[in-house]
């Protein structure tokens, strides 16, 4: 009857230096990238998609264009929660970021108008 393999301290600790060497890592990334490509490549494209409406709208109300990367922090951050959340948790979460950003000094009204055209992309993308 064969024995059963004992896990000796030097054992578990060759084990812990080769699963993190750089000649393992990749090969663990490398079964996952044609799937993680073709993810990316539909999350870019509805992000890019977003940044359009968004510098749009910040276009059409005359912001000044030293603030477009706090909207778009804001418009990020907006679209991720009706991605993860929703009716009424989203609505909160939306409510919790705009007073967020409202303490950062950003126009409230600007905010609410962002809101809404994040939630009709994040419906969009819910929806696909």
């Amino acid at each position: 009857m064969p024995k059963a393999r004992k896990s000796s301290p030097i054992r578990r600790q060759i084990r812990f230096r080769e699963k993190y060497q750089h000649r393992t890592v990749p090969l663990r990334f490398k079964v996952y990238l044609p799937r993680m490509n073709e993810l990316i490549n539909t999350e870019l494209i509805n992000l890019d998609e977003l940044e359009r409406q968004i510098y749009d709208k910040l276009d059409s109300l005359g912001t000044p264009s030293n603030l477009y990367p706090f909207y778009m922090a804001f418009a990020k951050r907006c679209f991720e929660t009706y991605l993860q959340f929703s009716d009424v948790t989203a609505e909160e979460e939306v409510g919790l970021l705009k007073q967020e950003f409202i303490l950062r000094l950003l126009d409230s009204a600007t905010l609410d108008q962002l809101a809404t055209i994040c939630k009709a992309k994040a419906e969009i993308v819910k929806a696909s």
